[in-house]
């Protein structure tokens, strides 16, 4: 947690969001409800100016939900 949710503040996201979403996957793979404190790391750091940025979390705690989802 300490080093996934800081990784989303970086400005060169897109250059590694593939592998940083599959990383989280196999994290929660191991205990899923990590995924709680992962969406409010999530939302804490929040792209307030950046749109493209945005939708990549959108789409990852979308992902997060999904996962969390078919396991319970």
């Amino acid at each position: 947690m300490r080093v996934m949710v800081p990784l989303h503040k970086v400005k060169n996201l897109s250059n590694f969001n593939t592998p940083l979403q599959q990383c989280i996957k196999n994290y929660m793979e191991k205990d899923n409800f990590l995924s709680i404190p992962l969406i409010k790391g999530l939302l804490k750091t929040w792209p307030i100016t950046n749109p493209a940025k945005e939708v990549v979390y959108l789409n990852e705690i979308e992902e997060v939900i999904d996962q969390f989802a078919a396991v319970t």
